[in-house]
């Protein structure tokens, strides 16, 4: 394919501006990052696998007075494509400031690793009508009830939300390292949080950012398409339901923290834009394409000197700190468990009824709070106490806050350094 450059006669580029690219900028989030980048000044090379669709949007956000951004095509699963946009940069910038990636579509096989049940109703955008009095829990499940996963589709899904942007990323990083300030911005997803994976040591390779390397995760990604063909996903404890899309997500994370660590002058990080309303969410999100996409672009214009190697949940920079509430399921404890997750806190619900303790989780999982797990735990009970012990060490290997009711409670807190703890009423 030819090379091709969307230019217009009123394209204005200004000479000490950011450079971003943004990759799937046509559309939906991606667009609304191009337009918000442009707004605050940057020059925006807005990337896109169909040139028709690339050079519209171009022109619709020259319509809005944004004449600083331009067209590429780029398709992240040809090398060629890649390496046309690499050469484009240098030859007319020299450098690259800021890397946003978002998603993108091949052929008609979604990078969620789905493709949608034999309903031609599901081919046509539902409108937000359809989700009147759903939360997002339920809307999530609508989702899955109305699209199956097949080998073909996980498999393109991996080569586009992983391999894609791992292989974009690889090509570029000449031109951000020329840029006094570089920063790479992958759009995450909650999808992509460990606590989907049910195998302890797939769980702890991957979240650990100092050990891991780029070819061992090539390694698990091997092992997990070779799982899914064999029909064994549940078995061998990865996500059961939107699995490609999540394994791919959590690989995207992983690789930023491994990035990150071996590419230190750069800020390398990732954002979750909350669910949002795009075609790849068949519009059941909760936010805008405005909302979702102002996280990533704070992220992509923080100050010089900023975190890396980071997720950025809610707009906040994830704390990775770990907390439990016994009698989380309602009342105070709820409510603590609530405004915990909603200060980016990973939140252990605790409750004795297990049906009443999922419900609780489920419920903040449909307010957009993704950090809330449930685990049950009797407080009278020994070995209840000794099982979320075992958990918590297996799973986190620390716990930082401890919001409990007055009961006895033995849990081991020994790998903190500093405990906050929270006494209430249960049940109120």
């Amino acid at each position: 394919m030819e090379e091709t450059i969307f230019s217009s006669t009123h394209t204005s580029l200004v000479a000490d501006a950011r450079i971003a690219v943004v990759t799937g900028g046509n559309k939906g989030i991606g667009l609304e990052v191009c337009r918000q980048l442009a707004g605050n000044g940057a020059t925006v090379v807005l990337t896109a696998r169909d040139e028709a669709k690339g050079a519209a949007a171009v022109e619709k956000l020259h319509g809005l007075g944004l004449s600083s951004v331009i067209f590429h095509q780029l398709d992240v699963t040809d090398a060629s494509s890649i390496a046309r946009l690499a050469e484009f940069l240098e030859s007319r910038f020299g450098r690259l400031d800021i890397l946003a990636s978002y998603l993108v579509f091949v052929n008609n096989a979604a990078v969620g690793g789905i493709v949608p049940v034999d309903d031609p109703s599901f081919g046509l955008l539902p409108t937000e009508e359809k989700f009147s009095g759903m939360d997002g829990h339920q809307r999530i499940e609508w989702m899955w009830k109305n699209c199956r996963q097949t080998y073909d589709a996980a498999k393109a899904g991996l080569k586009t939300n992983y391999y894609g942007t791992k292989n974009v990323t690889e090509a570029l990083l000449p031109l951000l390292q020329s840029s006094s300030d570089g920063r790479i911005v992958n759009v995450a997803s909650s999808f992509g949080l460990l606590r989907f994976f049910t195998n302890e040591e797939l769980k702890r390779e991957l979240n650990d950012a100092d050990s891991l390397s780029e070819e061992r995760l090539d390694e698990l990604l091997g092992m997990f398409v070779r799982d899914f063909e064999a029909g064994a996903v549940a078995e061998r404890g990865w996500p059961t339901e939107f699995s490609a899309y999540k394994v791919a997500k959590a690989a995207m994370s992983a690789y930023a923290r491994i990035l990150a660590r071996k590419r230190p002058a750069l800020r390398v990080n990732c954002v979750d834009p909350g669910y949002v309303k795009t075609d790849l969410t068949r519009n059941s999100g909760l936010l805008t394409p405005e909302e979702g996409a102002s996280r990533v672009v704070a992220v992509a214009l923080l100050p010089a000197g900023g975190p890396t190697g980071a997720l950025f949940d809610g707009g906040k920079e994830a704390s990775f700190v770990v907390a439990v509430v016994t009698g989380g399921n309602k009342g105070i404890g709820l409510e603590v468990c609530r405004q915990l997750a909603a200060d980016s806190i990973t939140v252990v619900l605790t409750a004795r009824d297990e049906t009443r303790g999922v419900e609780a989780a489920e419920k903040l999982s449909g307010m957009g709070l993704s950090s809330v797990v449930f685990h049950q735990l009797e407080v009278t009970d020994s070995s209840s106490v000794a099982r979320l012990a075992d958990f918590l060490k297996t799973r986190f290997g620390k716990l930082d806050i401890l919001a409990s009711s007055p009961f006895p409670c033995s849990i081991d807190t020994t790998t903190t350094s500093s405990l906050p703890l929270v006494c209430f009423e249960p049940d109120q």
